[in-house]
């Protein structure tokens, strides 16, 4: 147990991290780690960061340790840090185990759902004695969280392709946060069951899964989708579903993931109406006179979607009079999985919004 003025917590690989007090001498080893110490108030205690730490501003100015290419322990040790916050599956394992045998103290980040970004910044907070701060920063980010999650997780699903890296093509398996932020998103990861958590794919892989749109990280003049727009037999590429989410705000697993998030529900959102569009189009050809609504005795819309969202109709004729309502404005309220069309049966002689019952086919 700590003692008086200790600290203990677990990080994100179950491991107890103790300190006799709280830390006053942080590195950070990765651009997001910088991000959650800033976000849970303990900035100014952070010594030394890797390249690329460039958010908030402040981090610009902190002396740099290392990177990708590698880090150098000599000028870890000579910064006195009282704890180091490293990426559990980014940071090579030796390196992890090199700072260990040095004998410093540390935590490992690894967010997996967007709830562990929250926590991480109640942990590190705990850690550094900024508590108060990490618990309101920690708030702020549950509620836009919830928010985005109660706009958008309930929408029809569009099938999605994350891409990585395109040489070699390489995706995420349904425990990447990415996937997470997919998911909540109303999207579904094509490559979600696969068992590496970053694993290689080929293209003929994705042309088997169809994805309804592609995402990558990347700035808005980035070329690195491009390669697809030969595959027009895709409808992500058909329809110009290709869509870049801005590097920072999707791929460091920080606070402004949420920022990321909502790129990404705004991106699948464009393609979900416009195949609601189509689909909409291809239902009511022909029937929508004037377009408002169509009355026809016993009328009856039977959809069937196969692998390119087609549908085809009968009418047939019964006793009863039903009015289509624009399937267009649906699109916003069907859930997950629904098919976002809606008839409303009346019965002969009754006004419009009287005694009808709404009901999905």
């Amino acid at each position: 147990m700590p003692g008086l003025g200790a600290v203990e917590v677990e990080d994100d690989t179950g491991q107890a991290v103790r300190l006799a007090s709280p830390a006053q001498r942080i590195v950070s080893l990765a651009p997001h780690v910088t991000e959650l110490l800033f976000a849970a108030g303990a900035g100014t205690l952070v010594v030394g960061t890797p390249q690329h730490s460039d958010y908030p501003d402040a981090a610009k100015g902190i002396p740099r340790i290392g990177g990708a290419g590698g880090f150098d322990f000599e000028r870890i040790t000579a910064l006195r840090p009282d704890l180091v916050v490293a990426w559990h599956s980014g940071n090579p394992a030796w390196v992890i185990e090199r700072l260990r045998q040095i004998g410093l103290v540390l935590f490992l980040s690894e967010p997996r759902r967007l709830e562990d970004i929250a926590s991480n910044m109640e942990r590190l907070g705990e850690l550094t004695g900024k508590a108060a701060a990490a618990q309101a920063a920690s708030k702020r980010f549950r509620d836009d969280y919830r928010a985005l999650r109660e706009r958008y997780s309930h929408r029809s699903p569009v099938t999605v392709f994350y891409q990585v890296w395109e040489q070699p093509l390489m995706t995420i398996n349904g425990d990447h946060l990415i996937s997470r932020v997919i998911a909540l998103c109303g999207g579904v990861n094509v490559f979600a069951d696969l068992p590496a958590l970053v694993p290689r794919i080929d293209v003929e892989a994705v042309l088997r899964k169809r994805p309804q749109a592609i995402l990558a990280a990347g700035d808005t003049d980035s070329k690195v989708l491009d390669p697809w727009r030969r595959w027009s037999q895709l409808e992500a590429v058909r329809e110009d579903h290709l869509f870049l989410i801005p590097f920072a705000q999707i791929a460091r697993h920080g606070p402004r993931v949420l920022l990321g998030a909502q790129r990404v529900c705004e991106a699948l959102e464009k393609a979900r109406k416009d195949r609601q569009a189509a689909t909409c189009s291809s239902l009511f050809a022909g029937l929508l006179t004037p377009p408002e609504y169509v009355a026809a005795p016993g009328a009856f819309v039977e959809r069937a979607r196969d692998h390119e969202q087609q549908v085809r109709q009968t009418v047939e004729v019964g006793n009863s009079r039903r009015r289509y309502d624009l399937c267009l404005a649906q699109a916003d309220d069907a859930p997950l999985g629904a098919p976002a069309y809606r008839t409303r049966d009346m019965t002969d002689g009754s006004s419009w919004g009287s005694a009808g019952q709404d009901k999905l086919l």
